[in-house]
């Protein structure tokens, strides 16, 4: 990490990532106990999980081709900026009441494919963020960052939906996506 401190755009990007990824690891949390708890099936809550991971699936195949033709910070601001605004939504509509069970998959959806573009994206842009010699160990670090939220973000997950609830978490979800949108501006 050291050598690559001099790189500001490497920074930002990676703290986009980190704070991103913590907040999607909590709300994938807090969407299976949420579900499970409003609706007492975990059928219906592995039948959402499944079915917003779909589109994402669908999606990719042809991220490649639009990010290699695309503005590459654009789709990186965008991917969060959506991701961030549905999420934000979300949260709001969890917090007034009755949130319906389509919104959730509209949410899914947009998450599923914004992450179909932006992942492979970040990868894209790193040749340009920081020099060829710094790039294996960028990757490593943003790798690694990925692997340190997974597991903190699953306990964090678990621990602050006991304290909070759902839509705190969906709520920072939201925010990480947004600041994430605002870090990749560089």
């Amino acid at each position: 990490m050291r050598n690559l401190k001099k790189h500001q755009n490497y920074l930002l990007l990676w703290q986009g990532q980190l704070i991103s990824a913590a907040g999607d690891v909590m709300y994938e949390i807090a969407l299976g106990f949420f579900l499970l708890q409003a609706y007492r099936s975990s059928a219906l809550m592995a039948a959402v999980v499944a079915a917003t991971a779909v589109p994402g699936l669908i999606a990719a195949p042809f991220a490649g081709v639009v990010i290699d033709r695309c503005n590459q910070k654009r789709i990186l601001v965008l991917a969060d900026l959506s991701r961030g605004l549905v999420m934000t939504a979300a949260a709001l509509w969890t917090f007034l009441g009755g949130i319906p069970l389509w919104m959730f998959s509209l949410t899914g959806t947009v998450v599923s494919v914004g992450g179909a573009f932006f992942t492979p994206c970040v990868r894209s842009v790193m040749p340009r963020v920081v020099e060829e010699e710094t790039l294996m160990r960028a990757n490593s670090m943003i790798s690694l960052a990925g692997r340190l939220t997974q597991t903190a973000g699953n306990s964090a997950g678990g621990f602050l939906y006991g304290f909070l609830g759902a839509w705190p978490l969906f709520f920072l979800n939201g925010i990480s996506f947004l600041v994430s949108g605002g870090l990749s501006l560089f």
